[in-house]
């Protein structure tokens, strides 16, 4: 359920500038000391299988989340892995950096 009435689209933006906003500001507070970033992604993995959501499996995974931040919400910009990660790293919508689901797919 979308608690917003921006469109999709606009709604990913939104959270990544908010993502990228927190990310500058931790680093920013930091000082000289660079900020610890470990970027965990998992392909067909659902949350509610692991321990830390309420599942029973995953604890060794689970105990990483204890000491960093952890999401009760994410969302994808799109429905296959290639392309939501290609967003992720870049930035950038699938219409925008050109990854589809094949195999040929690759970033400019």
């Amino acid at each position: 359920m979308i608690h917003s009435p921006l469109s999709y689209t606009a709604e990913v933006r939104r959270i990544g500038l908010a993502a990228i906003a927190v990310a500058i500001g931790v680093a920013c507070s930091a000082g000289d000391v660079a900020p610890n970033l470990l970027l965990i992604t998992v392909d067909t993995l659902r949350a509610d299988r692991l321990a830390c959501y309420g599942g029973d499996a995953g604890a060794g995974l689970c105990g990483v989340f204890e000491n960093g931040t952890r999401y009760r919400w994410a969302f994808s910009s799109a429905p296959t892995t290639s392309p939501a990660v290609a967003t992720l790293l870049t930035s950038r919508l699938p219409s925008e950096h050109g990854v589809v689901n094949t195999m040929r797919s690759r970033l400019p």
